[in-house]
């Protein structure tokens, strides 16, 4: 097994998502009444937003990342093929970086920030 740049670029990633997992766990929460850093309490948001999705993700594409070293050993190449076509399921992705993107750009351009 060759591991190419675009092999390496997929460990990238699922390093970066899965770190990102960790990370929500230990970012505060914004709420009507200022910023909230209590453990559970953002826990438990987290785990009532994004954590499933995030999970279903970062998880299926460590799958594909070892799938990828043992294709010539344990996939057919039809099945492996189709396995390929599942990484499309990172494009999922994007929806949340834009979500989070747009959540920014709301909180800069609020009458609560102000620019000195």
């Amino acid at each position: 097994f060759v591991m190419t740049r675009l092999y390496w670029l997929d460990i990238i990633t699922s390093t970066f998502w899965s770190l990102d997992i960790v990370a929500n766990f230990l970012t505060g929460v914004a709420t009507v009444h200022g910023l909230d850093m209590n453990a559970r309490s953002v826990a438990r948001r987290y785990a009532t937003t994004w954590l499933s999705l995030d999970l279903f993700l970062t998880v299926t594409q460590w799958i594909l990342v070892v799938v990828e070293v043992n294709e010539t050993v344990s996939l057919g190449a039809g099945l492996f093929r189709y396995v390929k076509m599942a990484r499309y399921i990172k494009l999922v992705r994007l929806a949340k970086v834009g979500f989070l993107f747009r959540q920014a750009m709301q909180r800069l351009q609020s009458q609560g920030v102000v620019l000195l």
